[in-house]
């Protein structure tokens, strides 16, 4: 059996950023991106995760994308979300 069967996950990463997307959220463009770069073309996200913060924190990395500042006031704005 797999873990999803006991363990019940959430959407995974790019799920979260794409759902951001449809939300109305201006930055969810560049976490999609920043996420795809992360997966490489062929790569599959298989990394689920419980809610949008914690997508965002694991998601790819701040320093090499658009800034430390940048996505720490965004991941501050979701909490819970």
């Amino acid at each position: 059996m797999k873990n999803e069967e006991f363990f019940p996950i959430g959407m995974t990463i790019t799920e979260h950023f794409e759902k951001a997307k449809a939300d109305g959220y201006e930055w969810a463009d560049k976490a999609i991106e920043n996420r795809r770069t992360v997966l490489g073309r062929k790569r599959k996200d298989k990394a689920h995760v419980p809610d949008l913060q914690i997508a965002l924190m694991a998601g790819f990395d701040w320093k090499t994308t658009q800034g430390v500042d940048y996505w720490g006031k965004i991941y501050k704005s979701v909490r819970g979300k």
